[in-house]
């Protein structure tokens, strides 16, 4: 044999193995079966399509809508659908956007509508008894472009978070009478925050957070501060970034049990993935991870779909191909969109996820510019592994367990998911929660987390089914906040007063008792069994100046439920000038003035050991003094001055970072920072 023809043969055999490699990379490819399945609009872009269950037969049916036409496809069982919109109450909307939610718990899926059109008003369209027919039983005051369902305040009840077409959001709280009142003033927006949002818990205490997906400036995560208020955390957490966002979603991809962000972005150089990093921070691995994608992107999902226990995301892009990032198991991911037959069609602005088949892997609608519309390609591979879906079935919570967290436990590892009322650009996966378990048959055990704070375990379940998990067992009392003494106050009373907000249980309606937990250096107290949401302590016998931090914990005989905030207090007999020494003083220290950040005044306090020379002075940046506040020679003892934010003039300063200093005899000194906010 030459030796052109042994090249040729060894040639033969690396392309060959090459091949091979790739094998188990596409064991599942994609089929559109849109006409088969009698999936078909009379022309028009598509907008949007989401599966619904409306009838509660087991089988997912589709919402969908183009520029001119909606549908409502009931799902036959056998692979075909039968639009059943006229009668449906739903032929008139122009929906730019949708979600799924059993709102009402009557057991049947209602539909939340935002419309492409600025005069049309969020809309709730109730399921009136699982016959196709909806009701409209809310509208907002303004047009919006985007709605999501979520627990926001952990009340049980869902709540709507949506966008004005500017960019400005509103909230709107549903109350237990069913209707709905618009809080998001004075919560902490910014008037900007984007088109498009996902909610979920990144800090897995059971309230959720808002990302803001902003095409026209940076990015916003909002930190929910216990259901009354929404911080941006958007640059702390190192997700504030200005590549023209377009969707996010959320999910666990490298399996370390808290939520990881996918960001699509348009007209950019490139993607985002985040990686969560377990304390509200976030790190960009999206280079290393190998899914920048081309910047180009309408949405963006996370889905299991060869049910190898990892999750894989899909992208959509504007003018370029759709790419199905497979998950490698090592912080890595492989496009197979081309050769899982998925590459197409392109320009989907909308991606919901489902088994609507129910032959055990997820398919998916794809709504977008595009001929027809909205498409539906079923998956032909994902089934050759073993797989659990789960239903929820919330009583305390959420009809649909939204906001939930379900930790599976199977072959030594943990999968972690969360059920969202809102995912990618304008829509939502189905309300079953899929996961993939590759060749095994027994999960060890589920641990559902319900947002109210119950814990259901389910052990030993067999793989390949449909799994209901229904609420049961005790719900803690609900979140409760600290009044007063006010975070940093200073105290020298022998009766402190302490007051918190009431816990509600949600269950039962059981009285709840409280307990005060004090801690200090020289102070321990736990007073138990308060049944008001007051209590006045008795200090006079405490001697010893003290640093105390102070909680409250509600128990409704069950379970407990710790107040959202731990705050501290100062404690002592306070010398001012002018008063007696104190002997026995040892040490030279200046603390932390309180509070901080402050405005309008703020308290120093300081102790010095011996007889002498003292001056406390404050200074700005460029290390210019501001204002003296003591110059004296002063005898041992502790001392508390106050500051009302002027200078020596008496005119107030400006906001920002300051420092102060005490000079005590000819050698010690000390400086510390504090901020004043205008």
């Amino acid at each position: 044999m030459s030796i052109a023809s042994r090249q040729g043969v060894l040639f033969r055999r690396v392309l060959l193995l090459w091949w091979m490699s790739l094998l188990p990379l596409v064991a599942q490819t994609f089929t559109d079966i849109t006409a088969s399945a009698n999936i078909g609009f009379s022309g028009g872009l598509g907008h949007l399509s989401t599966w619904i269950d409306y009838n509660q037969d087991g089988w997912p049916d589709i919402f969908a809508s183009t520029i001119n036409q909606n549908a409502l496809y009931r799902n036959n069982g056998d692979g075909t659908f039968t639009d059943v919109i006229q009668n449906s109450g739903l032929t008139q909307e122009l929906p730019n956007a949708v979600a799924v939610a059993d709102y009402d718990k009557d057991g049947y899926p209602d539909l939340l509508i935002a419309s492409n059109h600025v005069n049309q008003p969020v809309k709730i369209f109730r399921n009136r008894d699982g016959s196709g027919v909806f009701d409209l039983v809310f509208s907002g005051q303004v047009g919006v472009v985007r709605a999501i369902w979520l627990d926001y305040n952990g009340d049980g009840y869902l709540d709507i978070f949506c966008h004005l077409p500017e960019g400005y959001p509103l909230l709107y709280r549903h109350n237990p009478d069913g209707t709905f009142t618009e809080v998001a003033g004075g919560m902490g927006f910014h008037p900007n925050s984007g088109s498009t949002s996902t909610a979920a818990d990144i800090d897995r205490d059971g309230l959720p957070e808002i990302f803001c997906a902003v095409y026209t400036a940076g990015n916003r995560l909002y930190y929910n501060w216990a259901g009354a208020d929404f911080i941006d955390i958007s640059l702390a957490a190192h997700v504030l970034d200005f590549r023209r966002a377009v969707s996010s979603t959320w999910a666990d991809y490298d399996r370390d049990g808290d939520l990881d962000l996918y960001v699509a972005n348009i007209g950019a150089t490139r993607n985002l993935l985040y990686a969560n990093n377990g304390d509200r921070t976030f790190t960009d691995v999206t280079m290393t991870a190998g899914v920048a994608d081309v910047g180009d992107g309408r949405t963006s999902s996370w889905v299991d779909v060869d049910n190898d226990g990892w999750m894989d995301l899909f992208t959509t892009n504007h003018v370029n191909p759709n790419r199905l990032y497979r998950n490698n198991h090592d912080g890595t991911f492989t496009d197979i969109a081309s050769m899982a037959n998925i590459a197409s069609p392109q320009d989907g602005f909308d991606v919901s996820w489902s088994d609507f088949d129910n032959d055990g892997d997820v398919d998916v609608l794809i709504a977008g510019h595009f001929a027809g519309g909205v498409a539906l390609l079923r998956n032909e591979g994902g089934n050759q592994k073993n797989y659990l879906k789960i239903k929820l079935q919330g009583v305390f919570d959420s009809a649909d367990g939204i906001g939930a967290e379900v930790a599976l436990y199977a072959g030594g590892h943990r999968q972690v998911q969360q059920l969202h009322g809102g995912n990618g650009a304008r829509g939502q996966n189905g309300l079953r929660l899929h996961f993939g378990v590759d060749t095994l048959t027994v999960v060890d055990s589920l641990v559902v987390y319900w947002p109210g704070g119950t814990i259901q375990r389910v052990m030993n379940i067999p793989t390949n089914q449909l799994l209901t998990v229904s609420q049961s067992g005790n719900v803690p009392p609900g979140w409760f906040h600290l009044q007063s003494p006010p975070d940093q106050t200073a105290l020298a009373d022998s009766v402190i007063h302490f007051t918190w907000t009431p816990a509600i249980d949600p269950d039962s309606g059981r009285a709840i008792a409280y307990e005060l937990h004090l801690s200090g250096t020289h102070h321990d107290t736990l007073i138990a069994a308060i049944g008001d949401t007051t209590f006045a302590l008795h200090v006079a016998h405490w001697d010893r100046e003290d640093t105390l931090t102070w909680y409250v914990r509600a128990s409704d005989g069950h379970d407990f439920r710790r107040s959202w905030e731990t705050w501290s207090l100062y404690f002592s007999p306070v010398m001012t000038i002018g008063d007696p020494p104190e002997p026995h003083i040892r040490r030279i220290a200046l603390e932390q003035n309180y509070p901080n950040p402050f405005n309008p005044t703020t308290n120093f306090r300081f102790q010095i050991a011996e007889f002498g020379f003292v001056e406390l002075r404050i200074y700005d940046l460029m290390g210019r003094a501001v204002r003296t506040l003591i110059q004296e020679k002063l005898p041992p003892g502790r001392y508390e001055v106050q500051w009302d934010g002027t200078d020596e003039a008496g005119n107030p300063v400006a906001g920002g970072v300051y420092l102060y200093r005490l000079k005590a005899g000819n050698r010690w000194r000390q400086t510390r920072k504090m901020v004043l906010i205008r």
